[in-house]
């Protein structure tokens, strides 16, 4: 027997108003039970969605073979002016070193000049430092763009640089902001500064590429995305510290190498050595945060990377 015949007999299924007398208006379907649908003026609400392993891995290796370029550039750029920098507080320790030197019972005067220089050269190095890398983190929005849109979407350094330029600002006071709350934390057994910057870790991200977000927003939204994708930051947490202990160590390892062949002078030595492994492993645990970063980003969103 045939169940969709045009009496119904024996279907279960009824068009929309079905069963109504003629002429009269028909009665809309009723929503069934347990309906996902939303109310009108009811937005829908935001779910953060967990990344995974394998999508990290990928753009990783992809958002490598893309950095050959613009992105590369920049990050040279910066580390060549944090180079000029760490050469300045060299110069300023040389200062200090000639100073110290140089006073005697009666030399005291110049003594406290060279330290009273030495400390203010230090100083502006310290927060060149601090801008350079805000700087760096702001790089995070055309590395963004790049792996949404393709090579295209950054064409050159300048626009690189203007990219970044625009949200760096954000950047900086959102990292000091973080910094902030994880040294408050820290004062209270330590712990709770450990915790908050693990869940502070994406804000720096999120004020690089997200135009709508204010500093306390951005702030609020990196404690939803980081308790979202747990597995993922925690080993990126692993990545961060094993660069920081890669980097010590090489400049351990330069540092006493250059004073055994230079005696006092090699300390000043390791430094640029120093400068040069930041440079290189830095640049990789750069890649792989933001390759992090960019697929929690694109998997909450539903955005696609660029083939």
């Amino acid at each position: 027997m045939n169940d969709w015949n045009s009496n119904n007999g024996g279907n279960d299924w009824n068009a929309p108003g079905a069963g109504q007398p003629p002429g009269q208006p028909q009665t809309p379907p009723a929503q069934p039970h347990g309906s996902v649908w939303p109310a009108s003026d009811a937005p829908p609400p935001h779910i953060v969605n967990e990344a995974t392993f394998g999508d990290v891995i990928d753009n990783a290796k992809l958002l490598l073979e893309r950095s050959k370029g613009p992105l590369l550039y920049g990050w040279l750029i910066a580390a060549g002016v944090e180079l000029m920098l760490v050469i300045m507080l060299i110069a300023a320790a040389i200062v200090l070193a000639m100073g110290v030197t140089s006073a005697g019972s009666g030399s005291l005067g110049l003594f406290g000049l060279a330290s009273i220089g030495s400390f203010f050269i230090g100083l502006l190095g310290i927060v060149s430092l601090v801008l350079v890398n805000a700087v760096r983190t702001a790089f995070y929005r055309p590395m963004r763009l790049v792996m949404l849109h393709g090579p295209q979407a950054v064409p050159d350094v300048q626009t690189l640089i203007r990219m970044a330029m625009e949200r760096a600002v954000n950047v900086l006071l959102v990292s000091c902001a973080t910094g902030v709350v994880v040294m408050v934390g820290m004062l209270f057994c330590i712990v709770p500064g450990f915790i908050a910057a693990f869940l502070l870790l994406p804000a720096a991200y999120l004020a690089a590429t997200r135009d709508d977000l204010d500093l306390v927003s951005a702030m609020k939204e990196a404690v939803e995305i980081a308790k979202a994708n747990v597995p993922v930051l925690l080993a990126c947490v692993v990545v961060l510290i094993g660069v920081g202990f890669a980097v010590g160590i090489f400049g351990a390892i330069i540092n006493f190498a250059a004073t055994m062949a230079v005696g006092h002078w090699g300390q000043y030595v390791a430094q640029i050595g120093q400068w040069g492994a930041t440079t290189v492993v830095g640049y990789i645990g750069w890649i792989a945060l933001g390759a992090a970063f960019i697929t929690i980003d694109f998997n909450d969103k539903g955005l696609k990377v660029a083939k």
